[in-house]
C-alpha cells in the first residue's frame, strides 16, 4: 500500500460496504443463481438482516420460482465464479433435493447466513461448527473461498466506477482515466 501511495497510485478498497450495497457483490452473487443472469427463475431477492437506506443489507436470500436441484445450483455457482471445485456439505440425511431458497453472503458469511431459513447457505467460508450446525438442521452449505466470492465482481465495479467518473462534469480527466484490476492477487488458498 505504501509503495502505491509513494508512486502516486490511488487505491480504493470499499470491501464490506461494497458487499452490502444494492447492486454490489451480494446482488451479483444472487444473479449467478438465476437461469440467465437476468433473474429468470428467481421469484424474489430479499435482504438478510436489517435493510439500510437504498436497499443495502449484509446478505441476500434468493427464493426461486420453482425448486432447482442442488447439483444445478452448484453448477451455476461454479460457472459464475469460474471455479472447477467448491466445497459442499449436504444436509444430514438428505438425498439430492430441490432447492427453493438460498442465503448468500460474500466472504466470511457464517454469522450472516447462519440461522437464516434457507435450503442452502452460499458463502466464501464458514467455521467448522457453523457448517455442522447448518447440516444438522437440514441446510446444505456451499463454500467457494472467501476471495472467490468477491473478485469476480471487480470487472463490474470497474465499469461502474468508470461510468460514474466519466459522468462527473467536475472530473476533467475522466476520459484518460484507467482503472486496473490486479492480475496477480488471488485467493491465498488453493486446492492441490
Amino acid at each position: 500500500m505504501l509503495t502505491c501511495i509513494a508512486s502516486g497510485i490511488s487505491v480504493y478498497s470499499p470491501h464490506t460496504a461494497l458487499d452490502c450495497v444494492k447492486g454490489g457483490v451480494n446482488d451479483w452473487l444472487a444473479s449467478l443463481l438465476s437461469e440467465d443472469r437476468q433473474g429468470k427463475g428467481v421469484r424474489r431477492v430479499e435482504i438478510l438482516g436489517e435493510e439500510k437506506d437504498g436497499g443495502a443489507g449484509i446478505g441476500r436470500r434468493v427464493v426461486f420460482s420453482e425448486g432447482v436441484s442442488l447439483d444445478e445450483v452448484v453448477r451455476r455457482v461454479k460457472t459464475g465464479l469460474g471455479l472447477k471445485h467448491v466445497q459442499l456439505a449436504r444436509a444430514s440425511g438428505a438425498a439430492p433435493s430441490s432447492i427453493n431458497s438460498v442465503a448468500i453472503c460474500a466472504g466470511s458469511g457464517g454469522s450472516v447466513v447462519g440461522g437464516t431459513d434457507a435450503d442452502l447457505y452460499f458463502t466464501g467460508e464458514m467455521g467448522h461448527h457453523e457448517v455442522l450446525a447448518a447440516v444438522a438442521k437440514g441446510t446444505h452449505v456451499l463454500l467457494c473461498g472467501h476471495s472467490n466470492t468477491e473478485r469476480g465482481y471487480l470487472p463490474t465495479l470497474r465499469s461502474k466506477l468508470l461510468q460514474e467518473l466519466q459522468a462527473d462534469t467536475e472530473f476533467a480527466d475522466a476520459a484518460s482515466l484507467e482503472i486496473e484490476i490486479s492480475q496477480t492477487d488471488a485467493d491465498p488458498l488453493e486446492i492441490v
